[in-house]
Formats: C-alpha cells, sequence, structure tokens
C-alpha cells in the first residue's frame, strides 16, 4: 500500500505529538512492506530511519494556514502519488480525499469543557468535525471514552470507530541511581521530596486543585512537599499567571517549581525521583502521563474521571471530584504517609503500563488500514 500520513502540526510539544510520532515509528518498525509518505510541517529525525518512510515538509507554522493547505492541496497531492489510503493523524482532515482515509481523534475535550476554549475552535468540532467525520473511512479512538464521547456528542455510529490505546516508550523505567536522581534534583533546584504534575499547563488540567490540596498537606498534615509543574503553556488556555497569583495568595511562593518543557532523557529521572505523580486533570483522551509514571515506578493520585481510569486500571488512588482540594490532599496524603500502600501502587503500576507497548499500538492501526483498504 501506499499510504499518506497526515501529521501537520507534529512540531508542537504535547501529547498528539507523542502519540503520533511514536505510533509512526512503531510502524516503521514493524512494517517493511508498505511505503509511507509523511507530511509535516519540520522534518523529524526520528522517521529518518525506515527506507520505505518518506517526508514531505509543508513549512507552514500557523495552525489555520495549515489547514487551509491541507484542504487546497492535500487531495491533489494525494492523486499525484497513487495513494491507497491517508491517515490523518492529528484529528483534522479534508473533505474531498481521494482515496479511503482514516482518522484518529485523541478526545473530544473542546465539547465537554467549551469554556476553556476559544469561541472558533468550539463553532469548528461542533459544526464542520461532525460532517468531517461522516465523510471518513474509519475513526481511530485512543480510548473507550473517547469513542463513547465520539457517540454521544457528535453522534458517530459505535461500529465506525475502533479503539486503539496509546503505550509508555520504553525509556520510562525505575530509575534508582541516587547520583543520577540528586543530579536531577539539582538540575532543576528541587528539594529531596516533592510531588509532580507533568504536562501542558492548560485550564482543563485543573492545577489549581493541586495547590490547593499542597496547601492543606503542609498547613493541617506538617507535610513541607513542594510542587513541581513541568511542561509548556498550552497555546489557547495557560493558567502560568492565575497559578502564580493563587501560590502567592497560598504563601506557596517558594514551593511551586515551574521548569517548563523538558529534554525527553530528564523525564524519566523527574518521575524516579518524585514521591507521586498528582494528576488532577478534569478531562482526558487517554491518560499518557499516568502511565509514564507507572512505569518509573511512581505512585499516582489522579481524577476518577474521562479515560484516565482506563489507563491507570486498579494502579493508582483517583479522586472521584477533582475540583474537591480537601479529597485530593487526603489521597496524596494516605500515600505519602502510608508506605505500604505506596509500595503496593508501585507494584501495580509496574504491571498495569506493562500491559501496554507501541509495537501494538502499530499492529491494531496497521489491522485498521487493512480494513478499510480492503472495504
Amino acid at each position: 500500500m501506499k499510504i499518506v500520513v497526515d501529521a501537520l502540526g507534529i512540531a508542537r510539544p504535547g501529547g498528539a505529538r507523542t502519540a503520533t510520532l511514536n505510533t509512526l515509528t512503531a510502524l516503521g518498525r514493524l512494517d517493511a512492506g508498505n511505503h509511507y509518505l509523511v507530511i509535516v510541517e519540520e522534518r523529524q529525525p526520528e522517521l529518518e530511519g525506515f527506507p520505505n518512510f518518506r517526508q514531505a515538509v509543508v513549512p507552514i507554522r500557523r495552525r489555520m494556514l495549515m489547514r487551509l493547505w491541507a484542504q487546497a492541496r492535500l487531495p491533489h497531492l494525494l492523486r499525484q502519488e497513487g495513494a491507497d489510503l491517508v491517515h490523518f493523524a492529528r484529528a483534522l482532515g479534508v473533505f474531498s480525499a481521494p482515496c479511503p482515509s482514516v482518522i484518529t481523534i485523541f478526545d473530544v475535550t473542546i465539547l465537554a469543557l467549551p469554556h476553556f476554549y476559544p469561541p472558533w475552535d468550539v463553532w469548528y468540532w461542533r459544526h464542520v468535525q461532525p460532517r468531517l467525520l461522516r465523510t471518513v473511512d474509519k475513526i481511530i479512538a485512543i480510548s473507550y471514552n473517547t469513542r463513547q464521547d465520539l457517540m454521544d456528542r457528535l453522534g458517530v455510529p459505535g461500529e465506525k470507530v475502533t479503539v486503539v490505546y496509546l503505550a509508555p516508550e520504553p525509556r520510562f523505567f525505575p530509575r534508582r541511581d541516587p547520583a543520577a536522581l540528586a543530579a536531577i534534583r539539582s538540575r532543576y533546584g528541587l528539594p529531596a521530596r516533592f510531588l509532580l504534575y507533568v504536562g501542558l499547563t492548560a485550564r482543563k488540567k485543573n492545577l489549581p486543585a493541586a495547590l490547593k490540596a499542597l496547601h492543606r498537606l503542609r498547613t493541617e498534615a506538617g507535610l513541607s512537599y513542594h510542587l513541581v509543574l513541568t511542561g509548556q503553556p498550552f497555546r489557547t488556555s495557560d493558567d502560568r499567571a492565575a497559578l502564580r497569583t493563587l501560590a502567592a495568595r497560598l504563601d506557596l511562593e517558594g514551593c511551586i517549581h515551574f521548569t517548563g518543557y523538558l529534554p525527553a532523557d530528564d523525564l524519566p529521572l523527574l518521575y524516579s525521583a518524585a514521591d507521586l505523580l498528582v494528576y488532577p486533570s478534569l478531562h482526558e483522551g487517554f491518560g499518557l502521563v499516568p502511565l509514564e509514571a507507572m512505569a518509573c515506578g511512581t505512585p499516582v493520585v489522579a481524577a476518577n474521571c474521562s479515560a484516565i481510569p482506563e489507563a491507570t486500571g486498579d494502579a493508582a488512588l483517583l479522586v472521584d471530584d477533582p475540583a474537591d482540594a480537601g479529597a485530593l490532599a487526603e489521597a496524596i496524603r494516605r500515600l505519602l504517609v502510608e508506605p505500604g500502600l505506596a509500595e503496593e501502587l508501585r507494584a501495580r503500576g509496574l504491571a498495569q503500563a506493562a500491559r501496554f507497548s507501541w509495537e501494538r499500538t502499530a499492529r491494531e492501526t496497521l489491522a485498521v488500514y487493512q480494513e478499510v483498504v480492503e472495504e
């Protein structure tokens, strides 16, 4: 098969980049028989080692211009390439694809929490995306929760959606070298004991609840921990300024650490150095960050909502109301003061993370391709 993958937007850090790039590299390792053309806005070195992969660089950085280019030019490119299949790997496609098509949907948070997003984006997902989804042959959802959201919120028939889970990368495993852990703490100016959040700083991540929980831990439980917030701001709902204001009001200014985007090699060390991961997000398409933490042997406290329970299984403490800072603080406190519970969750977390692999993701994605082409 000649497969064209629309991966425009892959250069932006975040969960969609991680998922798309890892799926493609896993396909590169697994599938030497098909030919892939991956459309990107900048060349991805990770894809250059596969002889059956080519990259077409469209040097456009603005999201709207990328999609206008795709609508105007991609159908012609597909005909020119003689494509047997196009995979819209980043949730946005085109209306006039001249070949069978697959689209990956990571989440429908924009419809679940529309007040966190720009009105134009919400309008697009309410009025344009449903029409687009009707034109594609198959939809890949990254969780059963996302599949259900597509059915409930966008009227997509369930039989049109195949669930393909994501996975932690192999680099996520427990790091035990005391010198390496001390070095990572020193690099970011961190204390010996800290709680960790990993991900974009976006309003849907519900980070004010984590700060309020930390305040309760310090003032009511006598646990003098710090909170480390990694990741870049989300382009449409960054809340770093509000978090800094809240930290000042709660007298936490010296206890909150913003690291920014981390180099790939630093993140497994930071997971391993943390006492636990706190992940109070209000809506997730899957929950890859908790799985990464579990793969590193780090206990997890997370929200019991959307797809997070699918990812974590029975290996995390889940809080039913993630906006309840008291409940979040109590779950964190239990993990910090009950060593037996923390060890139990470490063991369960390692087993849970081992259930997922990018090879499985690639095999199931390839099966979707084959199904669509043979229909």
